[in-house]
C-alpha cells in the first residue's frame, strides 16, 4: 500500500524538535476541550438556572467522568500497540492492532453504556444527588450514554492518529466538537432555552459527528492504520494486550478521580468561599496540566515507536529531552502564573476574599508544578514501552495512597495544611518513579524482547 507523505518520521532526527511539534497541537487540543466545556456551564449558568448546572455539574458529571477514564484508559493501551508496530514497521500488525481496537470501542462502549444507564438512578440516589435535579441528571446522563459508542471511536480514532505521529488531524476533531458545542449550545439552550436537553443534545451531537468524520478518516487512508466496518472483527491475543496496558491506566484515573473527590471533601468543610476559590483556582491551573498531558503523550508516542524499533538508546534520549523541555516550560508557566495569575481569576470572580484564596492555592501549586515534571515523564515512557501496570501502581501508592493517609492522619487545622498535600504527593511519587526507571533493567539494556 502507498504510504501518506503526512506523517512524521519519529524513528530519526532532532527529538527535542519531535516532542515540541506533537505537543503543541495536542496542547491546543487540550485547550479548546477546557474552552468548550467552559461554555457549557456559562450558558448553563446564565440560561437554565443553578439546577441545571448542578444537574450537569455534579453527582452526573462524576460518574460519566470514570466512564470516560475509561475509555480514554483503552485507547491509551491500543495508542501504546499501534505506536510499537508501527515504529517496527510491523503493517499487518497496526491493521489488525486498530481493527481489533475499533471493536473494542463499538462492541464495549456499547455494554458499559447500557450498565451504566440501567443503573444511573440507584448511583445517582446512593451519592447522596437531590431529589429535584435527579431527572434532569437522568437527562443529560441518557442522551450522553447514547453517545458513548461514538465517542470511544473519535477517541480510539484520535489515538490511533496521534500513535503515529499525525497530531494535526486529530486536532481537527476537537475543534469539530468545540464547533458543533458551542453552536448548538447557543441555539438550544441559550435561544431555544430548553435547559439540561440543549447541552446534552450538543454533546451527543458532537461526538456523533466526530464519530462518523473518524470513521471517513480511517477508511480513506492508504496507510497501515485504514480501517472499513467491512472488517469488523478482532484479534484475541490483541484484545487481550490492549486490556493488559488500558485497564491498568484506567484503573488509575479512576482512583485519582476518588482522591481528588476525598480532597475536596476535605476543603468544603472551609466553606463557600474557599469552594469558590478553588473552583476559580482549577481553571487558571489547568493551563499547566494541559502543557503536561500533551507533552506526556508526546513522550509516549515516540516512545513506543522506537522501542518497537529495538532502539532504547532512542528511547533512554527522548526521556532525557522529554525533562529538559517540560522544565523549561514549567519555568515560563510558573513565572507566568504567579505574576499574573490574580489578573486571570477576576475573570471568575470579583469577590477579594475569594481572590485572595485562590491566589493563594494557585501561587503554592505554581511554586510545586516542578515536582510534577518526573512523574508525567517517567510515567510516559515506561508506558510507552508497555509497561502500565507498574505505572499504575507506582502512582497509586506514591500519589493516591500518601494523599489519603496525609488527609485522614495529618492535623488539616489550616488551609496551608491542606494545600500541602498535592505537592508533598507529587515528590513522593517523582522520587518513586526516577528509583523504578534507574534501577529497572529494561531501560538500560539497548535490545529487547
Amino acid at each position: 500500500m502507498k504510504k501518506l507523505e503526512i506523517k512524521k518520521d519519529i524513528l530519526n532526527g532532532n527529538i527535542s524538535q519531535q516532542i515540541l511539534l506533537i505537543t503543541v497541537p495536542i496542547c491546543g487540543t487540550y485547550l479548546l476541550q477546557q474552552l468548550y466545556q467552559f461554555v457549557d456551564f456559562i450558558v448553563l449558568g446564565r440560561y437554565a438556572g443553578v439546577e441545571a448546572m448542578a444537574a450537569v455539574g455534579g453527582s452526573a458529571s462524576m460518574i460519566l467522568n470514570n466512564l470516560v477514564n475509561i475509555v480514554i484508559g483503552l485507547a491509551t493501551g491500543l495508542m501504546v500497540l499501534v505506536a510499537q508496530s508501527y515504529g517496527r514497521h510491523n503493517s499487518e500488525r497496526v491493521t489488525e492492532t486498530v481493527k481489533t481496537g475499533m471493536f473494542i470501542a463499538i462492541v464495549f462502549g456499547g455494554v458499559i453504556s447500557l450498565l451504566v444507564a440501567f443503573f444511573s438512578k440507584p448511583l445517582l440516589v446512593l451519592m447522596n444527588c437531590p431529589a429535584e435535579i435527579i431527572r434532569p441528571s437522568l437527562i443529560y446522563m441518557y442522551l450522553y450514554l447514547a453517545g458513548v459508542i461514538p465517542y470511544a471511536i473519535y477517541t480510539f480514532g484520535m489515538y490511533v492518529l496521534r500513535a503515529t505521529g499525525d497530531t494535526k488531524i486529530s486536532g481537527f476533531f476537537t475543534i469539530i466538537i468545540a464547533v458543533v458545542k458551542i453552536v448548538l449550545d447557543i441555539l438550544l439552550t441559550a435561544i431555544l432555552k430548553i435547559g439540561v436537553w440543549g447541552v446534552a443534545i450538543s454533546t451527543f451531537a458532537s461526538y456523533l459527528v466526530c464519530g462518523i468524520v473518524v470513521l471517513i478518516i480511517l477508511n480513506k487512508t492508504y496507510d497501515s492504520y485504514h480501517y472499513s466496518l467491512k472488517n469488523f472483527g478482532f484479534d484475541l491475543n490483541i484484545m487481550k494486550e490492549i486490556f493488559r496496558v488500558g485497564i491498568p491506566i484506567a484503573i488509575q484515573s479512576t482512583v485519582f478521580t476518588i482522591t481528588n473527590a476525598l480532597m475536596s471533601v476535605k476543603i468544603n468543610v472551609y466553606g463557600t468561599n474557599v469552594v469558590a476559590a478553588f473552583t476559580a483556582y482549577n481553571n487558571v491551573d489547568n493551563f499547566f496540566w494541559s502543557f503536561s498531558n500533551a507533552i506526556g503523550c508526546a513522550i509516549l508516542t515516540i516512545v513506543g515507536q522506537n522501542y518497537g524499533n529495538k532502539n532504547m538508546e532512542r528511547v533512554k534520549e527522548t526521556f532525557k529531552k522529554g525533562i529538559i523541555i517540560h522544565t523549561i516550560v514549567t519555568i515560563i508557566i510558573t513565572v507566568l502564573v504567579i505574576k499574573f495569575g490574580y489578573q486571570l481569576l477576576t475573570l471568575f470572580t470579583t469577590d477579594k476574599q475569594v481572590l485572595d484564596i485562590a491566589y493563594k492555592a494557585l501561587s503554592t501549586y505554581a511554586k510545586a508544578y516542578f515536582s510534577y515534571i518526573l512523574i508525567e515523564i517517567v510515567s510516559a515512557t515506561i508506558k510507552g514501552c508497555g509497561d502500565a501496570t507498574n505505572s499504575m501502581i507506582i502512582a497509586i501508592i506514591g500519589i493516591c495512597v500518601v494523599r489519603i493517609a496525609y488527609l485522614e492522619l495529618f492535623p488539616l487545622n489550616s488551609l496551608n495544611n491542606v494545600l500541602a498535600c498535592y505537592p508533598l504527593s507529587w515528590s513522593i511519587s517523582s522520587a518513586i518513579f526516577l528509583i523504578y526507571f534507574l534501577i529497572n533493567k529494561k531501560y538500560k539494556s539497548t535490545k529487547n524482547n
